[in-house]
């Protein structure tokens, strides 16, 4: 067996071990986004940091410190708030056309059916945009990316948008789930990123 042949299997074998560390993981990076995204405009970078915290996981690289991850928010932040705030004026929108749809609006269930696919072209593009974050790297370029990757690979995007139905689900019917869904979610937008990233 020569060298070049040993490292590819030597570096499988790990991520195969690493099952275990990553669902870990993924449950301290549902927790870290939940509480770094408190103050909602940080909503973006909250979601970055995760990202990062699952791919270094994944790929066995660099640190899973929480003092390093606070670094990795830090330098998630600067141009984050933009599409932070957009994410939430576009739920407050869609939660005011659900609220009008439930006081007896004709025609309901066309607003309904055209609130949940915005709400899962948002979330989409919103965690393939996470995943793509790398320090140093313009917000307005990641989200560009983000669209896309969310057009130009719809399998994955399919499956995005089944893991956020999926999520609001549980978390609906158990709140107490958002936390560790919202790792999963990463997990799965990390999976199905495009690579390279950018």
């Amino acid at each position: 067996m020569t060298p070049s042949t040993a490292r590819p299997r030597r570096r499988s074998a790990g991520r195969r071990a690493g099952g275990p560390a990553l669902f870990g993981e993924c449950l301290l990076a549902g927790l870290l986004t939940v509480l770094l995204a408190l103050p909602l405009v940080t909503l973006a970078a909250a979601c970055a940091t995760g990202c990062h915290l699952v791919r270094t996981t994944a790929e066995r690289e660099g640190s899973t410190r929480v003092a390093d991850l606070l670094a990795v928010f830090r330098r998630a932040w600067p141009g984050s708030a933009v599409p932070s705030a957009a994410a939430l004026a576009l739920a407050g929108v869609l939660a005011l056309d659900v609220a009008i749809v439930r006081a007896g609006l004709p025609g309901g269930t066309a607003v309904l059916a055209g609130c949940a696919v915005a709400a899962g072209a948002a979330g989409v593009v919103g965690l393939r945009a996470a995943a793509a974050w790398r320090p140093g790297i313009a917000w307005r370029r990641v989200l560009g990316h983000a669209a896309l990757a969310a057009a130009g690979f719809r399998r994955g995007s399919l499956l995005l948008a089944a893991a956020l139905a999926t999520a609001a689900a549980g978390t609906w019917a158990l709140p107490p789930l958002l936390v560790p869904l919202t790792g999963c979610l990463q997990l799965a937008a990390v999976a199905v990123q495009p690579r390279p990233p950018l």
